[in-house]
């Protein structure tokens, strides 16, 4: 129970919950494999326990979108300690999972053992989950882009392939039609859908690119054919280079794209044209 403990104290729960009281808590707890693919929680099911994720990656699956993807460190299911009585989501193992659960007869244990312990843990979720809440309000989720002409759709789903277990550490965003082109070749599901292309699929994501929820376009573009939604297309690579998003126009450069979100770290860099641009708009409006 020490790697437990130990995971508990690196958990936001760690600033709540000394070692000793993380101990009592973890003794009430209990270890749980899961191998991918496998639900963890059920939507309309009774919110009768919470999890804490060990290892391995979960998705937030909800009227078939994934709403989200969780890693090591996280809880979920803190729905048990509000006024839902049954799950909103379902939550689904994406690889092999290792969770520890706390158990309404877990938590009533606890609670008659280690009141003050209980008590804590109780306010933290109640917070936990007032917080997911209130993000459900503004999405602030960063999404990866997947777009592809028709002739290059195929490329796309053999690189989605390739490279599955990679795309589903991030919330994704396509068409309708890519999205089911890609969940039949792969499995995949998407995070947000929009409208094809031509229909103004393009012009959607450049206004999510602009409202800062994207983190990375992929766009395998075909070069030998002219598109009839040609200024859409050039107009959403020009919003990836104002806000510096990476634009991946191959599978060769979608591979790059893929090692940096991996990183995980921000980039240094910030166009001083925006700043610039943003402070002539501002002298434009003081002066008007």
């Amino acid at each position: 129970m020490s790697r437990l403990v130990d995971a508990l104290g690196d958990s936001g729960l760690g600033r709540f919950l000394n070692r000793a009281q993380l101990e009592r808590l973890s003794g009430c707890m209990e270890l749980q494999r899961c191998e991918a693919g496998v639900s963890i929680m059920e939507r309309n099911t009774p919110a009768g326990f919470i999890a804490f994720l060990l290892s391995g990656d979960v998705q937030v699956i909800k009227d078939n979108i994934k709403v989200a993807c969780l890693s090591a460190g996280n809880f979920f299911g803190e729905a048990m300690f509000s006024a839902e009585p049954i799950r909103v989501a379902t939550i689904q193992a994406v690889g092999a999972v290792e969770i520890a659960t706390l158990t309404v007869d877990g938590f009533e244990e606890l609670l008659a053992l280690h009141r003050e312990v209980a008590l804590r843990c109780k306010g933290f979720f109640e917070a936990l989950h007032l917080s997911n809440q209130d993000k459900l309000q503004g999405d602030q989720t960063k999404y990866v882009a997947l777009i592809a002409h028709n002739s290059m759709k195929p490329v796309l789903a053999d690189f989605a392939k390739a490279y599955k277990h990679r795309l589903n550490k991030f919330p994704l965003v396509a068409t309708g039609t890519t999205g089911a082109m890609l969940y039949q070749a792969t499995g995949l599901l998407l995070s947000c859908k929009v409208q094809s292309g031509p229909l103004g699929g393009d012009q959607a994501i450049g206004a999510m690119i602009a409202s800062g929820n994207i983190s990375a376009v992929i766009f395998f573009r075909d070069p030998l054919s002219a598109h009839p939604h040609h200024a859409d297309i050039e107009a959403l690579g020009r919003l990836s280079d104002v806000y510096y998003v990476p634009f991946a126009s191959n599978p060769v450069t979608a591979e790059a794209v893929l090692d940096y979100l991996e990183q995980g770290t921000e980039s240094c860099f910030a166009n001083p044209s925006f700043d610039q641009y943003v402070s002539h708009q501002a002298a434009v409006v003081t002066e008007a």
